[in-house]
């Protein structure tokens, strides 16, 4: 399963985020991990002759034409498939979170929506964990940032209204940008949205049309 292999290579990344609790976090060592998301206005592209989609609370229109769309039942991931193209939407929640990092959520002073907001905003020694908790949930954030910013920058944040949405390029070699959707309504989630075989413009249409 994706979020299993995901969650491999994230423990192999930690090592490289991390220090002793009490000790000034140090950079990580990757360019990864000094990439600052950009504020940008909300996006105005459209998509025409898209269709929609429903994930999570949102509602997005897609690029039409696409030839099937795939719920695995394992994971909380849905794929939309197009003849030279794809589209991922990964639902990820504290429950699930909190068992990748193995602590108890609860006990951290973050929410789930802080993790990508920590992760665009910052670098690992910008933050010092006051606690065991929010050592691995800081370390987990960064580990996760090196490798959806394996290629660097740009990144950027744009919000509108509730929502705002993190967004940058490759995150591995398959896929070519991505996203992560969240809204101060909903704390405790968010929805990630990769993209393969489509360019940065078909994404910022996809965000202009979140509703």
């Amino acid at each position: 399963m994706r979020l299993i292999f995901l969650a491999a290579l994230l423990l192999l990344s930690l090592n490289a985020c991390s220090t002793g609790l009490g000790k000034k976090r140090s950079s990580c060592p990757a360019i990864a991990c000094n990439v600052i998301a950009e504020e940008t206005p909300w996006p105005t592209q459209v998509v025409n002759n898209g269709f929609k989609v429903k994930s999570g609370p949102w509602t997005f229109t897609l690029p039409p034409g696409p030839e099937k769309a795939i719920t695995l039942q394992t994971v909380p991931v849905s794929i939309i498939q197009y003849a030279n193209a794809k589209i991922t939407f990964e639902y990820v929640d504290k429950a699930a979170l909190a068992e990748y990092i193995e602590v108890n959520l609860d006990r951290s002073r973050y929410t789930v929506i802080d993790h990508p907001r920590i992760a665009y905003s910052s670098t690992p020694d910008q933050i010092e964990p006051k606690t065991s908790v929010d050592k691995k949930v800081l370390d987990w954030i960064f580990a996760t940032k090196r490798l959806d910013m394996q290629y660097g920058g740009p990144a950027y944040v744009t919000r509108k209204g509730d929502i705002t949405v993190y967004y940058g390029g490759k995150t591995t070699p398959s896929w070519d940008a991505h996203a992560i959707v969240t809204s101060s309504l909903f704390p405790d989630r968010y929805l990630k949205i990769q993209l393969q075989g489509l360019l940065k413009t078909d994404l910022e249409a996809i965000i202009a049309s979140i509703n």
